[in-house]
């Protein structure tokens, strides 16, 4: 995957795993449709959500975003 970015980005972006690697593979608990539905705008409706429920999943099964935390205010930076 980092090559695909790396190459469709005209060498701009690298796509590496961060100070914590990559972890397994997660399954939200939402629907595509729930996601990234679009409103009447043709946004999507709950990207947000997605994120959310993504970092909820890998912290529960042990992934710790300490790392990126940089200030130590408790919060990813």
């Amino acid at each position: 995957m980092s090559d695909l970015f790396w190459d469709m980005s005209y060498q701009t972006f690298r796509l590496t795993g961060g100070p914590m690697g990559v972890t397994g593979w997660y399954t939200a608990p939402g629907t595509r449709n729930s996601y990234g539905g679009n409103n009447a705008q043709g946004n999507d409706q709950n990207a947000g959500g997605l994120v959310a429920d993504a970092v909820a999943l890998a912290e529960s099964n042990g992934y710790d975003f300490g790392p990126y935390d940089t200030d130590n205010n408790g919060f990813v930076d």
